[in-house]
């Protein structure tokens, strides 16, 4: 490759990686090369620089093939993966200093506690139905220290085998198909081989499209 050819490479490969979108057509395969390097050849231009649309496809294809390679492993270890969803849950934010006492009426019933999240000043629970309504009560007298409560939500929980422990790009992948897809994620947290994300109910379904896409596609590696 020429050191002209090089430096179109190089411009075409920082424009589809700092677009999401982009990156995520061209890894996967599903973009069309052609309509896509006319828009990068238009931002090429306003920068000064030429480019052939033959050669910026050409740059797309090359940056599939890195890509697919430098997620390879990755990708196996999701192919092996599998999603569930627990609709109807709460988010609960209080104060780190209350939350003992707060475990302590929620733990005893041994039911609906899917997540504790201890940060520095407060501590985040994520909790099913049963457990929310005991909280409920609990949290009337320490009004002063809840911070947040947020129902309406649906745990998403990606099952993994236990190789994603030691690969890296599983959970930035997930996260990023998630992201791509136009979801907020409210709250999220990895536990051994599970990576759990709470969103909103309404975008659980584009949530789990997403992830069943990312799955499939983990599929051909």
């Amino acid at each position: 490759m020429t050191q002209i050819g090089q430096s179109i490479n190089k411009a075409v490969h920082k424009i589809v990686a700092s677009n999401l979108s982009y990156d995520q057509a061209v890894t996967m395969g599903y973009a069309n090369l052609s309509a896509l390097a006319r828009l990068i050849q238009r931002q090429l231009a306003t920068h000064g620089q030429a480019a052939s649309k033959e050669a910026i496809v050409s740059s797309l294809k090359r940056y599939h093939k890195e890509k697919a390679y430098e997620r390879e492993e990755s990708y196996k270890v999701l192919a092996e993966s599998t999603i569930s969803l627990s609709t109807d849950v709460t988010k609960l934010v209080v104060s780190r200093k209350k939350i003992q006492g707060l475990l302590e009426k929620l733990i005893s019933p041994g039911q609906g506690v899917i997540y504790l999240l201890r940060m520095q000043d407060t501590a985040t629970l994520v909790l099913e139905r049963p457990a929310f309504e005991i909280a409920l009560k609990a949290i009337h007298s320490i009004k002063r220290d809840v911070i947040e409560v947020k129902k309406g939500l649906t745990l998403i929980t990606i099952h993994s085998p236990v190789e994603i422990i030691d690969t890296a790009g599983c959970v930035e992948l997930i996260y990023r198909f998630i992201s791509a897809s136009g979801v907020n994620i409210e709250d999220t947290v990895s536990s051994y081989t599970d990576t759990l994300i709470v969103v909103k109910n309404e975008d659980a379904g584009a949530a789990f499209n997403s992830l069943s896409s990312l799955m499939m596609y983990s599929e051909n590696f």
